[in-house]
């Protein structure tokens, strides 16, 4: 740079978020497939593996409690009718979390419940909801950071009726 006025750049150019972005990915720090609704992927009942927000942006829609930010999705499809449980309550989590479930589709979400901080939880900065299904339903699960946290967390899905 010029002694006292910071990095040499052309006349013109300037430091953009999106040109920012463009230079992260191609270092090959791109979110993940499951950053959106459309790339949800498919859990089953029980616990998932540890899974990361690190690399994670915020979608859309915007959360409908707490103030949740750099979130993954994931989906979940009932074999019938049952009430389920949707956790990151595990030990294996280690960042405040906000959980928020959805029904319809990826281009028309219904909310169904959303929490950050649920009191149960051995930790209180972690998430839990209970949503009623019909058979063959299909849950969009959406786990965030609480103000854009992001950390390591375990997903666990619970069914009262069915495995």
């Amino acid at each position: 740079g010029w002694p006292g006025r910071g990095p040499r750049r052309r006349p013109g150019t300037a430091i953009t978020n999106s040109g920012l972005r463009a230079a992260l990915t191609a270092m090959g720090a791109a979110a993940p497939a499951n950053d959106n609704c459309g790339g949800a992927v498919a859990v089953g009942v029980g616990n998932t593996a540890v899974l990361s927000t690190a690399a994670a942006t915020t979608s859309t829609p915007a959360w409908g409690c707490g103030a949740g930010g750099k979130d993954l999705w994931y989906r979940y499809t009932s074999n019938c009718a049952a009430t389920i449980t949707v956790s990151t309550c595990s030990t294996s989590t280690n960042f405040d979390t906000v959980l928020q479930v959805y029904g319809g589709s990826c281009s028309s979400l219904t909310s169904l419940a959303c929490n950050d901080d649920w009191p149960g939880c051995a930790t209180t900065s972690r998430s839990r909801v209970q949503v009623a299904v019909a058979a063959g339903a299909t849950l969009y699960i959406r786990v965030g950071g609480y103000n854009g946290a992001s950390g390591s967390f375990v997903l666990n899905v619970a069914n009262s009726a069915c495995p």
